[in-house]
């Protein structure tokens, strides 16, 4: 079902964890008012908003100015640094 409000959404839990090291992945931070960030590599499926509808997207897909439920409330995102890392955490 998909849900035509931003709050409107159930929680997951993880179950596990795994640190993934000396590897090269391709990281994105977007960058919301606030000071708040986010930061996830590039297969990382994300929901955006557009237009009252959620779409869920590639994290190198999100664009400036694409809104996200971020802390129960809908922020813009303001700014995206791409950049390298070596050392990753996968949730399941």
């Amino acid at each position: 079902r998909k849900s035509s409000r931003p709050n409107d959404f159930k929680w997951t839990r993880a179950t596990s964890v795994d640190i993934s090291k000396d590897g090269n992945w391709t990281a994105h931070s977007f960058v919301f008012t606030k000071d708040l960030h986010l930061t996830v590599t590039s297969p990382h499926i994300m929901i955006i908003w557009k237009d009252n509808e959620s779409y869920m997207v590639r994290a190198d897909k999100v664009q400036v100015g694409d809104k996200m439920v971020v802390n129960e409330n809908v922020r813009e995102v303001q700014s995206i640094q791409t950049y390298m890392i070596t050392t990753k955490v996968d949730f399941a």
